[in-house]
Parts: structure tokens; C-alpha cells; sequence
């Protein structure tokens, strides 16, 4: 079998060269490891075994459904999420059906990570992420369904999207001639090619020191978007601008002093969500007023949310997601004291309430909007909590996100992911909001995403 493998592979290196004819581009793709063929690894361990790993997908009879049982029928609504867990020696992937911890099955693998889930238009489920095994080589990889991994190069897979039934993956693959270390790339299925992605700027192409940081992917008809974020030194603290790049290389900016995370389409608009500093100079310190904010519609323009009389001004909408009719924003928000609440906003673009700079209603167009903020509750008063992604079912909402022991005066959520300002003791805990209602999850370490499944 590995025999066959290696001779695919190669076969597919030489195909590729008259594909693309350009050598150039095979070198690159030859060099990253990306996998440019269809066929499909499987590497769901399903064997009879009780197993050892907690990644490797076999059987037992703990209770809990591990991808090679056969289980009976389902029915009713389910929330899945998936993160990943630390248990002090190994890292590994899981997914937790109502609350139930499974792995997310890769057979050998000496430790799993998932970074991105999406869900089809037919129910189908995928997971992006990565494997190490005995080569101390990472795998970028997916699931489908919380099984069948299928590789797709080496390196991670970092975000991933469905649209007409095609499968899109945002990855990177280190790559020593990268000036940020890595090669970045997206991956199509049906054709089972990866495109590698040419990052750069529109507004200072020539600069130097630039370091990209692609976070989300969106695929409508033939146009792929993969949104992100680009900073203007190496330096820490360095004046950041929100983009995203297109199909063809193409890189769009949406503003500077600004950061976008999460993509989705809307009646065939993309709408972008993220953050924004009004006003703010990294390379200064001035003091961060964060807003969160969307850029959507056929201009693309940036649209701020107010946050009621309560709060400063400062806010973050960290992922976004649609049922057709509204966005519903995930994020986070900041009290007068300096707390920070989870929350989403829900936003009709087709009835929008426009404000001023002063949160006073408008007729005329402005910047600001009035978004339809509800609080999320922390596990107690004295936490600070933020929602990293959110779903809708049903018209109910549904989030996972993480709280912390709550200390004013930070920055932005980045100084709780860097641990730069708080106690390395006080780390975050796994939650989860249904019906606005708060859920903690004891056995993960961190989550990536949620999906609300109805039979």
C-alpha cells in the first residue's frame, strides 16, 4: 500500500507539472508536501480493539460512541463542539456531543488538533486540523462527520467552509524560503488541488518586516475569500490592517488599526466580522478603544456597532454566521468597570438603525449602527467571559467561547490568549451557551467551534 501511495504521489508531482506549466509552482507544492490528488486516506482505526490512544478510534464499552460502533437512531436537536484537550502529556482533538467527550479519530497519531469546523448545506459535518505521528511530521488534515481523516498536506489545516457541496480548506505548511515561515494555501475538493495563496498588501506592498495572518475562509460560486489581517512591523504592538484576499491574489483592505476573523455569505453578499480602533496608533500606545464591527454588503464597508449607555465603547465580534434573514455576531463587549461580557448581536441589513457618534438615532447613513446586543452570563459575577463562535438553529442561538476570573484594564482579548497581563494560574475555561443559558466543559483546554444539528 505504500508502495501504491508513493507512486500516485509521484505520478500526481509529474501531472501537476503539466498542469500548471510552470515549474516553479510544482517545486512549491513538491517542497510544502501538499496533497494535489483525490484519493482519500482513511485513517478512522476502525478496529475492535479497547486502544490505549485516546485519538485512535476504537471500540470499547465506556458508554461513549467512538466513530465504528453502530448507534441507534437518532433524534432531536444536538450540539456539538469541538476543541481540544491537554492532559498534561499529549494534546489531542475531540468533538463533545451534548456535553459527551469523543476523539476525533486518527489512527497511530501521537497527537490531533482541530482548528475549524463547518457545517453543509446537507448536514454533513467537517473538521480541519492536524496530526503528528511517528514521522514528527504534522499532517494537515479534515474529518467528516467526526471521522474519516483525509490528508491533505503537510502542515495545518486552519479554517475550513463548504459551499455547493465543494470543500474548501485554509491551511499553512512551513515552508523555510516564506518570509513569515510559512506557505500558506487553500485546498478544493472534487479536484483535490491546493492553491497556494501569494499574501500581500494593496496599501504598502513594498514594506518590509509585514507579517500576515490569515484566519477565516468563504467560498461563494468560484470566488474564494480568505479573511484575515496583516501587521506593519515584526514588532509587537505594531499598527494592524484588516483584508482579505480573492481567488486571484488579489488583496482587498478594509481598514487599518482593524483586525477581521470570521466570513460568511449572505444572499450571495459576503460579510466580514472583526474589530476596529478608531483613532489608534500602535507604534504610539495610545490608549485601545476597541469596536466591534462588520464589513458587508456589495461596498464592503465597515459598519460599527453602539453598545448601550452601560458600556464603554469598546467591543470585539469575533465570528459571524447567518440564517438567511439576520447576522448573528459572536463577541464580547467591555462594562464601564473594565469587565468583559459575551454577547451576540443580531443585525437585519435590510433594516438597519443608523446612530451617530453619540449613539443618537439618525436618518442620515453613518458608520455607526445600532445592533441588537444579548448578553451572554458568565459562570459568576466576578468572570469575564467571550464567545469564540456561535450557530443558529431553529431560531435559537447557541455559542462556545471561554471565561476567566475577571481583571480590568486589558487591552483587548489578545492579552488573555498571549497571557501577557494576567496570571499564567488564572488560564480560561471551556463554556458553552444554549437558550442563554451557561454550560462549562471540565475536560477541554480549548474549543474552535460549534454546530447545531436537528433530526
Amino acid at each position: 500500500m505504500k508502495k501504491l501511495i508513493k507512486s500516485a504521489a509521484w505520478l500526481l508531482v509529474i501531472g501537476s507539472f503539466f498542469f500548471f506549466g510552470c515549474e516553479n509552482v510544482t517545486n512549491l507544492l513538491d517542497r510544502l508536501g501538499i496533497d494535489n490528488g483525490s484519493n482519500t486516506i482513511d485513517e478512522s482505526g476502525n478496529d475492535s480493539g479497547s486502544g490505549t490512544n485516546p485519538s485512535d478510534g476504537t471500540g470499547g464499552d465506556d458508554g461513549i460512541f467512538h466513530g465504528n460502533e453502530s448507534p441507534a437512531a437518532d433524534t432531536g436537536t444536538h450540539v456539538y463542539i469541538y476543541g481540544n484537550y491537554d492532559d498534561g502529556t499529549n494534546w489531542f482533538a475531540y468533538y463533545w456531543k451534548d456535553g459527551v467527550r469523543s476523539p476525533l479519530p486518527v489512527a497511530g497519531a501521537m497527537e490531533t488538533s482541530v482548528h475549524g469546523v463547518a457545517e453543509a448545506a446537507d448536514g454533513t459535518r467537517y473538521e480541519a486540523g492536524e496530526y503528528w505521528d511517528n514521522t514528527y511530521i504534522d499532517k494537515a488534515c479534515y474529518w467528516t462527520d467526526e471521522a474519516n481523516c483525509r490528508v491533505i498536506a503537510n502542515g495545518s489545516a486552519i479554517a475550513i467552509t463548504t459551499n455547493a457541496g465543494i470543500v474548501y480548506v485554509l491551511g499553512h505548511s512551513y515552508d523555510k524560503d516564506s518570509n513569515n515561515n510559512y506557505q500558506y494555501w487553500y485546498w478544493k475538493s472534487g479536484t483535490g488541488k491546493s492553491t497556494p495563496l501569494v499574501l500581500s498588501s494593496s496599501s504598502v506592498p513594498n514594506e518590509s518586516g509585514i507579517r500576515y495572518y490569515p484566519q477565516s475562509i468563504a467560498a461563494y460560486g468560484n470566488n474564494v475569500y480568505v479573511v484575515g489581517y496583516y501587521v506593519h512591523s515584526a514588532m509587537p504592538g505594531s499598527e494592524r490592517t484588516a483584508c482579505y484576499w480573492d481567488t486571484y491574489g488579489n488583496c482587498c483592505d478594509l481598514g487599518d488599526n482593524a483586525c477581521a476573523y470570521d466570513a460568511v455569505f449572505q444572499n450571495g453578499q459576503l460579510y466580514i466580522a472583526g474589530g476596529y480602533n478608531e483613532g489608534y496608533n500602535y507604534y504610539f500606545g495610545e490608549d485601545t478603544v476597541w469596536m466591534g464591527c462588520y464589513w458587508g454588503g456589495p461596498n464592503l464597508k465597515w459598519i460599527a456597532f453602539t453598545n448601550g449607555a452601560d458600556t464603554t465603547s469598546m467591543a470585539r465580534a469575533s465570528s459571524i454566521t447567518t440564517d438567511n434573514r439576520l447576522l448573528y455576531l459572536g463577541g464580547y463587549y467591555v462594562h464601564t468597570d473594565g469587565s468583559r461580557n459575551a454577547c451576540y448581536w443580531q443585525v437585519d441589513v435590510n433594516n438597519l438603525v443608523y446612530v451617530n457618534a453619540k449613539g443618537t438615532k439618525t436618518n442620515q447613513k453613518e458608520n455607526n449602527i445600532e445592533g441588537d446586543r444579548t448578553d451572554l452570563p458568565g459562570m459568576s459575577t466576578d468572570t469575564d467571559a467571550f464567545v469564540h463562535d456561535i450557530a443558529v438553529s431553529g431560531g435559537e442561538v447557541y455559542a462556545v467561547g471561554e471565561y476567566y476570573p475577571s481583571v480590568a484594564g486589558y487591552a483587548d482579548e489578545e492579552d488573555y490568549y498571549n497571557e501577557e497581563q494576567i496570571d499564567p494560574n488564572a488560564a480560561g475555561k471551556v463554556c458553552y451557551w444554549t437558550d442563554g443559558v451557561i454550560h462549562k466543559l471540565d475536560d477541554a483546554t480549548e474549543v474552535c467551534g460549534i454546530e447545531v444539528v436537528t433530526h
